[in-house]
């Protein structure tokens, strides 16, 4: 992996892990996702989103969601509640 590919995923990492339990978008080549950052490793985040379709109530919450690092394109830090 080149060096300056390197350092912006550790970086993009490590402003992941400072924002654990905080509301973010991670925008992919397809899809942009909003939700609670609920974990972070080397390999992906997890984020809980809100349910679609399938869950009685409006803003259900509990569809966990999983993005590879190196799908991630984008990533807004939301200053809101979920």
């Amino acid at each position: 992996m080149d060096g300056s590919i390197a350092d912006n995923r550790r970086c993009l990492i490590d402003s992941l892990c400072e924002n654990v339990d905080e509301v973010v978008t991670i925008c992919t080549e397809s899809c942009c996702f909003t939700g609670l950052l609920c974990a972070v490793t080397c390999d992906c985040v997890k984020l809980i989103t809100r349910g679609s379709g399938h869950c009685p109530g409006i803003n259900c919450f509990g569809k966990v969601t999983v993005i590879p690092i190196s799908q991630i394109e984008a990533v807004t830090f939301c200053n809101t509640t979920f």
